[in-house]
């Protein structure tokens, strides 16, 4: 259930999204609904800001690790630094 109409802040789309019109106003769940995000993490995000713009309603997709890594020694190292030590070597005996 959402708040009443006249304490919901509305905030002007600035863009070309296929769904809004820019220069309208429109709620958090409006933006919601349109670009198919989860209203909580566009509430929380669009508190700060006095207008959408299409860059605001993508999806965040995080980079891969892999992209990060820039030479062919820091994919080997992150592999084997990815194991547990057990699987490693067999003799290995923990810490204690």
């Amino acid at each position: 259930m959402m708040g009443s109409k006249k304490n919901t802040r509305r905030l002007e789309f600035r863009g070309t999204h296929p769904k809004l019109v820019t220069g309208e106003s429109y709620t958090a769940f409006e933006y919601a609904q349109a670009s198919g995000l989860s209203y909580k993490r566009l509430h929380s995000k669009l508190t700060r800001y006095t207008y959408v713009s299409d860059r605001m309603l993508k999806k965040y997709v995080p980079p891969s690790l892999t992209d990060r890594l820039e030479h062919s020694q820091e994919v080997l190292s992150d592999k084997w630094l990815r194991k547990p030590p057990l699987s490693i070597d067999k003799n290995y005996r923990k810490w204690r």
